[in-house]
């Protein structure tokens, strides 16, 4: 356990401690405040961000309609449930049970509030140490990963790419050269530098995935991970994650302009903050996953650039003779 994990494990009792006192009727009254506010802000907060556009600096207008539509209708639901409260009998209210049995929602509130905010947290610019612990914390770790879980059930429902959403990992269809792919990441820095370790962390990963399954391992490739490297850095630089650049040049191309030669070819895209992360969200990408399990690759280069507060950028770059 480390200091994620005491966090997780003190707030939670603080929430049932809250659960406790308050019992059973009011937790659930405003537990389900709670997470319809969550939901209403997910499903509408591009409406809102297009009518605060323009009050608002540029690049806040998702941020400020998703908190603007929670906070109200928090507010809203909250007065509601008050109301509620008043028509219920005093005696169910004081009653042992009913005190005792309001730690259960109260523990659930805490929990989503959790995964939310660890989630907030290593998707936004924060200190890599801070990300770090958090994954590698028992608790931490396992609200982060059951977000992300959630987050691709609520794309799938609502129709909504997992790109226009808060979570944290960030993908795109594999070797697409759709302009319309392009995703403005909001930020440039050339403040980077080039992660050996987690290059090498990611082929093993991708490997192993591959020889669990009978496919041979892929073979790392010099230039082919000069390619993946030179786009991660542009990305970073230029502030935008597509597979095809704001010279309009694909993989393809840039594999070309290297002098790599190549039948057959593909890339896969993540942006996240440590490798198993990215890992995990191309593996649970149907499109990504395609490529990574490929009978008809047999080389790759992995490029990873570490950019500080602002996470890493990971280019995977597959051909074949």
């Amino acid at each position: 356990m480390n200091w994620v994990d005491a966090f997780v494990v003190g707030l939670l009792m603080l929430y049932m401690g809250v659960g406790l006192v308050q019992g059973f009727v009011q937790r659930v009254l405003f537990s389900i405040v709670f997470l319809v506010s969550l939901a209403v802000s997910f499903v509408f907060y591009p409406e809102a961000a297009a009518l605060l556009e323009p009050v608002v600096p540029d690049g806040w207008e998702k941020a400020a309609g998703f908190l603007l539509l929670f906070f109200a209708v928090d507010v809203l639901g909250g007065i509601v449930a008050s109301r509620i409260l008043l028509t219920v009998p005093r005696s169910v209210l004081e009653a042992p049970l009913n005190r005792v049995a309001g730690v259960l929602p109260s523990a659930l509130n805490g929990l989503v509030l959790l995964s939310f905010l660890l989630t907030f947290v290593i998707t936004m610019p924060a200190s890599p140490k801070v990300k770090e612990d958090i994954l590698a914390s028992r608790y931490g770790s396992l609200l982060v990963d059951q977000s992300r879980a959630a987050e691709g059930r609520l794309a799938d429902i609502f129709g909504e790419p997992i790109n226009a959403t808060l979570t944290f990992l960030t993908t795109i269809r594999p070797s697409s050269t759709d302009p319309a792919d392009t995703i403005d990441l909001g930020f440039q820095t050339t403040a980077v530098s080039i992660d050996p370790e987690a290059e090498m962390e990611m082929l093993r990963l991708l490997n192993e995935e591959r020889t669990s399954r009978g496919l041979p391992p892929l073979a790392s490739d010099g230039g082919l991970q000069g390619v993946a490297r030179g786009h991660s850095t542009d990305m970073f630089a230029r502030g935008y994650f597509a597979h095809v650049n704001p010279d309009g040049l694909d993989p393809f191309d840039r594999m070309r302009l290297a002098n790599v030669s190549f039948a057959i070819a593909g890339e896969n895209l993540a942006y996240a903050p440590a490798v198993q992360v990215a890992h995990d969200g191309l593996m649970n990408s149907p499109g990504h996953r395609a490529n990574i399990l490929s009978s008809e690759f047999c080389r790759i280069g992995v490029g990873v650039i570490d950019g500080g507060i602002y996470g890493k950028m990971f280019s995977q770059e597959f051909s074949c003779q």
